[in-house]
């Protein structure tokens, strides 16, 4: 019998982002008495790292359910996911301002002036 080795090919080998994070419920929104519930969501390429542990978010994607596995076999409770397209951070700034320096800014003015045909 011939054993093949596994050789990985870097040129046609592609790697994207992939996260997997928690989200939970807010506590003050959940039932007396209840533990908050949680959810596993999963980010790919430009979504992984839009937020971090402790941000309150918004999630917006496809609501998934899996069948969990034991011992290869399908058992009869499900596991449910999101898919994600979207995250929007509720506890950040939503107007980040931009700061410049007089020269880059007097420079900006120079070529607005220069393209519209003005003198100084």
């Amino acid at each position: 019998r011939r054993v093949r080795e596994a050789v990985v090919s870097t040129q046609s080998t592609g790697y994207q982002n992939h996260q997997t994070i928690t989200i939970q419920e807010m506590p003050e929104k959940s039932p007396a008495g209840q533990l908050p519930r949680s959810m596993d969501v999963i980010c790919d390429n430009d979504i992984v790292d839009k937020c971090k542990p402790g941000d309150r978010v918004q999630v917006i994607g496809a609501y998934r359910c899996l069948p969990s596995k034991q011992q290869g076999f399908s058992s009869c409770t499900f596991r449910t996911i999101l898919i994600c397209n979207n995250i929007k951070c509720l506890n950040t700034d939503d107007n980040p301002t931009l700061s410049l320096s007089l020269a880059l800014f007097q420079k900006m003015v120079n070529i607005l002036y220069m393209r519209n045909g003005i003198n100084q």
